[in-house]
């Protein structure tokens, strides 16, 4: 089942319209979302990335991405705590969830958005 997966979240808003709105959201968004988490971890800036890392958590919960999800709770818990260690290499594990949405809502988009 790829991350965006259209079928599930018709089934889940039931709202057709909708569903490509999510997509589209997705690519427009995610991005920054993602700068946002690497710049915090790179600047050691642990309330930029408790920030950030909640943000994004928000964001990608409805797509079922279990572990980037977990990830971006758990660097929103380093940020917190102000415990920067390791940050890094589990930042680069949500930032592969995350793109691995994009890269699937990107291609359900290119391939005419087909709900059927």
């Amino acid at each position: 089942m790829p991350p965006f997966d259209a079928g599930l979240l018709l089934q889940e808003y039931g709202d057709e319209g909708l569903v490509r709105d999510l997509a589209q959201l997705v690519l427009e968004t995610m991005p920054a979302q993602i700068t946002a988490v690497e710049t915090a971890v790179e600047a050691r800036d642990s309330a930029a990335l408790r920030a950030a890392a909640h943000k994004l958590r928000g964001s990608i919960t409805p797509f079922r991405l279990s572990d980037a999800v977990e990830a971006a709770r758990k660097l929103e818990e380093m940020g917190a705590a102000g415990d920067l260690n390791g940050a890094a290499a589990l930042s680069l594990e949500l930032v592969a969830g995350v793109q691995s949405l994009c890269d699937s809502a990107k291609a359900w988009i290119d391939a005419g958005a087909a709900l059927s």
